[in-house]
């Protein structure tokens, strides 16, 4: 939420109204204005407090929250994809952009309930390469393929069917190709994870 627009507007109102008293204001105010505000995320940064059925704009895709439950499952809606994560404040990729669940908050009734997302779109940079488990490079003749995460992010790959294991922010040296473990996205779910490696081919 805007909250400088927000002021701004309210003054606008005030001076168009007329009103010199704020009750007789309160009562002259739209209540479309008045539910448009209540229905805006609020916005701190690159974090949404957002409440079952809001929607928000990340770059050019659009994020629904369409459920939360007690056990700290949060359903999202991201551009066409449907995908439930936990809070665990370990970051998702969903749909190229990388969400994160920090908060959620509960009440009496279930249109209470909120939710803390930090969301701004994913991006690698040159040589980065983003694995699910069990997807596969080709390099020349060598294939790589990332298998899973240790509980300490260790990207384990498998090259010419032997397995290495990366420590996160560590590399490994293979027949002239060069393996950094730059991010791991660790999850409760083996199918989940996923890692982002810097790979390149020496000279």
């Amino acid at each position: 939420m805007n909250i400088n627009k927000i002021l701004a507007s309210l003054f606008l109102l005030v001076f168009i109204s007329g009103c010199t008293d704020l009750s007789d204001f309160v009562e002259k105010v739209p209540k479309t204005f008045v539910q448009e505000i209540e229905k805006t995320p609020e916005k701190i940064q690159d974090k949404f407090v957002m409440y079952i059925g809001d929607e928000v704009m990340v770059g050019e895709k659009l994020i629904i929250v369409k459920d939360i439950q007690t056990n700290g499952e949060v359903t999202l809606f991201v551009e066409g994809i449907e995908e439930v994560i936990e809070t665990t404040k370990n970051p998702e990729i969903i749909n190229e952009l990388e969400i994160t669940t920090e908060e959620l908050g509960y009440g009496s009734e279930k249109s209470e309930y909120n939710v803390k997302l930090k969301i701004f779109p994913f991006k690698t940079r040159e040589n980065e390469y983003y694995l699910k488990i069990n997807e596969k490079l080709e390099f020349g003749d060598i294939s790589i393929v990332f298998k899973d995460l240790n509980k300490i992010k260790g990207a384990k790959v498998l090259i010419e069917e032997k397995e290495f294991l990366i420590p996160l922010e560590e590399t490994l040296i293979v027949r002239n190709i060069k393996i950094t473990n730059k991010r791991a996205f660790n999850d409760a779910f083996r199918n989940k994870r996923s890692a982002v490696l810097h790979i390149e081919t020496l000279n």
